[in-house]
């Protein structure tokens, strides 16, 4: 569950930011879950949902055909390398954002 939250702070992000057309539709029931959001690479598009097991991933070509469903993340990993990278840099990580320097060691 931890990775959908960071997910969904990272797509609100890039949704916020005003970069033309949306990236992220969710909404939605399907077998796999519930749909949170897609992200879409040149050649793919990666559908997340969320299950009772965490995070499930659907895997697209453009034109709509399933390469691959109900993905673990471990699975996504091993399958599709790229869309798998392609998520994780999508999610956002815990960042220092202190208005305070750290004290130097002399």
């Amino acid at each position: 569950m931890r990775h959908i939250a960071r997910f969904l702070v990272a797509l609100a992000a890039v949704g916020l930011s005003g970069c033309g057309a949306p990236l992220v539709e969710s909404g939605g029931e399907t077998a796999n879950g519930a749909v949170i959001g897609h992200l879409q690479s040149r050649n793919h598009k990666l559908t997340l949902h969320a299950s009772a097991d965490g995070a499930r991933f659907t895997v697209r070509a453009n034109d709509g055909h399933v390469i691959a469903s109900d993905l673990s993340l471990d699975e996504l990993s091993a399958q599709h390398p790229e869309l798998f990278r392609l998520y994780q840099d999508s999610v956002a990580r815990p960042v220092d954002a202190s208005l305070t320097q750290p004290s130097s060691t002399r």
